[in-house]
């Protein structure tokens, strides 16, 4: 009930749908109004003429309500207007909400009323709605931690609904301005800037600062996103915001930032151990394959078998460790593809030459049959040492017969394949071959065969580069791997490829040159460089070496026409050393070998930079001599 301000007669007020007009007279109790009047209360025409009658229709809950508005009445001046909101009953069942409008006017002694009933159900049910959607928008304000807010178009903060659960401010304390001070002192510079900032361009503000939590006692952070709301000729009328407490998700970033920041301090500490392991695990089998070269020209006859064995074992450690070293940085994700754009035919003609003598010493054909000029996208290095391992199981389980590397262009991919004619694989056991240490040729496990970690090896690299790996075999006639490799971008292909001729991949043939070639080793490990050197007396008069432990001691000798320099030299890298030899020599096209045991694909693209030859140890001293050979020849 209120007091209305206002002095018109209100039984001239138009009629509107939904109200009626009536008369009281206080001192009979009895009333007049419009047929109206009696249909908003439900009733037949005359049948609410008194106030009793009045107080049957209105609902139980509201008739002490409209008892004391009759009291008011009673009490009130002359002029006044009072009004009541009640409950009645409706005609079709139910209950409708009526407004009741009265003025009071005194006149000699005698009260009189006048008033208007209004039917005001569907602006109590709309009130209803908007109550109910505020309390949802509390109730899942103050859930999510979230504060939505008003302020007006000066930037005057005039609702915050949560705000008061979330930092302890009250209404009068956080409106206007005062919200400033439950924030953080060292952000409310940065804050206040933010929103002049945004009031005065009338654009949204995203600012993020720390407010004292009055459930905590502590500092958290609050993300605030505000909006400006314009009138329908563009004018600004207010802004609309939300506060959200993100303390927990920037606790949580910050936790998965130091986890990420350790986790990458474990994959250092993993790479390094790995390196540091596979260059002084490699380093004295190195040492080992050069001293048994060194020993051949100096082993009696009858001590030959012994020698071979001795040499047919380091191969076996070689395989093995290389094999397990691979597999534990493949395992521990710190091979990372490096793609880039590269012809495939000069990758097969490498990866065949690596196999030449293998092939040849078995009286197997190795052979090349190289698309038209294809340029592929992926990593050269991993492609190579995939392929590799499919030319190396081709050669070891082939006796007779050829090996065939080619590819052929099919659609937007170059597909190598490599095809031998040995033993074949059963059709059932096809899906077993990439098994670790599965080899389905090898029942007992004889080493001089090697450990069945070559095809593991394959379809890791193969998932890496997204290079699909296919296999396709006949027992007894041969076994066929095929690689798919994506074109380069550039690369269209065409309606038609050409096939090459097969080209027999043969050993280099030795350089006829007129004074012997002086090859200058650099390593900084005593062993290796008595173990060079001892190794290229042994291949002859037509061989001359020169060994060096730094840069430095390398830089008093004479140009030699070739280097092989290992790639771990103290705090230097081999690449770096070359590039400072060739300088000093005034010889940039001086020939290089890299020789690693660091398998890191990093490695193999600083050999690329510096245009020399990578070779990973434990390296065979024949192969070592092929490269030397042929890198001389080209020179």
């Amino acid at each position: 009930m209120a007091a209305v301000p206002g002095d018109a007669s209100l039984t001239h007020t138009p009629r509107t749908p939904g109200s009626a007009v009536f008369e009281w007279d206080t001192a009979n109790e009895y009333g007049t109004g419009s047929p109206e009047r009696d249909a908003l209360y439900g009733c037949a025409p005359g049948a609410v003429a008194t106030r009793a009658a009045v107080l049957a229709v209105v609902h139980p809950d509201d008739r002490a309500l409209v008892r004391g508005f009759f009291a008011e009445l009673d009490a009130a001046r002359h002029g006044d207007i009072l009004q009541c909101e009640y409950r009645a009953a409706a005609p079709q069942g139910g209950v409708r909400w009526l407004r009741n409008v009265c003025r009071v006017e005194v006149s000699a002694g005698r009260r009189h009323i006048s008033g208007v009933l209004s039917d005001v159900t569907e602006g109590k049910r709309g009130d209803a709605v908007l109550a109910l959607s505020e309390r949802r928008y509390r109730l899942l304000a103050e859930y999510i931690g979230t504060v939505l807010w008003q302020a007006t178009p000066d930037g005057f903060i005039t609702h915050a609904l949560g705000w008061t659960t979330l930092t302890g401010q009250q209404e009068g304390e956080y409106q206007g301005h005062g919200w400033i001070e439950a924030v953080h002192p060292d952000d409310r510079p940065v804050v206040a800037a933010a929103w002049r900032r945004s009031c005065a361009a009338g654009q949204p503000v995203d600012v993020e600062y720390r407010a004292r939590s009055v459930a905590t006692g502590e500092w958290v952070w609050l993300r605030a996103r505000t909006v400006p709301v314009h009138d329908d000729q563009g004018r600004l009328i207010e802004w609309s915001g939300i506060c959200e407490n993100i303390d927990q998700r920037r606790r949580d970033a910050a936790a998965l930032a130091a986890a990420k920041d350790r986790a990458e301090q474990q994959d250092r500490a993993k790479s390094k151990f790995l390196a540091a392991a596979s260059h002084d695990l490699r380093q004295p089998i190195q040492s080992l394959y050069l001293l048994a070269a060194a020993l051949e020209p100096h082993v009696r006859p009858e001590g030959a078998a012994a020698r071979e064995r001795l040499c047919h074992g380091l191969d076996v450690l070689s395989r093995v460790l290389n094999g397990m070293l691979d597999l534990s940085r493949l395992d521990l994700d710190l091979v990372v593809p490096r793609p880039r754009d590269f012809p495939i035919g000069e990758l097969l003609e490498d990866v065949a030459a690596g196999y030449a003598q293998p092939a040849q010493a078995k009286g197997l054909a190795l052979r090349v049959v190289a698309c038209a000029p294809a340029m592929v996208r992926t990593d050269p290095d991993m492609l190579r040492r995939l392929l590799a391992n499919l030319v190396e199981n081709a050669v070891r389980y082939s006796e007779r017969g050829e090996v065939t590397l080619g590819c052929a262009q099919a659609g937007g991919a170059v597909v190598v394949s490599v095809r031998d004619q040995g033993i074949g694989i059963p059709p059932g056991q096809l899906d077993l071959i990439w098994e670790e240490f599965r080899q389905l040729a090898n029942p007992a496990r004889e080493r001089r065969v090697g450990m069945g970690l070559g095809l593991s090896i394959v379809r890791r690299l193969s998932a890496l580069l997204d290079c699909p790996v296919g296999v396709d075999s006949t027992p007894g006639q041969g076994t066929a791997f095929t690689v798919t490799v994506p074109l380069a971008a550039a690369a269209a292909p065409p309606a038609v490829v050409p096939a090459l001729p097969e080209r027999p991949v043969q050993p280099p043939a030795a350089v006829r040159r007129a004074r012997p070639p002086a090859i200058l080793v650099v390593d900084d490990d005593p062993l290796v460089r008595e173990s060079f050197e001892l190794m290229v007396e042994s291949w002859g008069s037509d061989w001359l070496v020169q060994v060096a432990g730094s840069v430095a001691e390398a830089m008093a000798l004479r140009c030699p026409d070739a280097v092989v320099m290992d790639y771990r030299l103290g705090e230097e890298t081999g690449d770096a050393a070359m590039a400072r030899l060739r300088a000093h020599w005034r010889a940039p096209g001086l020939p290089g070998v890299l020789l690693t045991g660091d398998t890191d694909a990093g490695v193999a693209a600083r050999a690329r930079a510096s245009a020399m030859r990578l070779l990973h140890k434990p390296v065979d001293t024949r192969r070592l001599r092929d490269v030397l050979a042929a890198m001389l020849a080209e020179a």
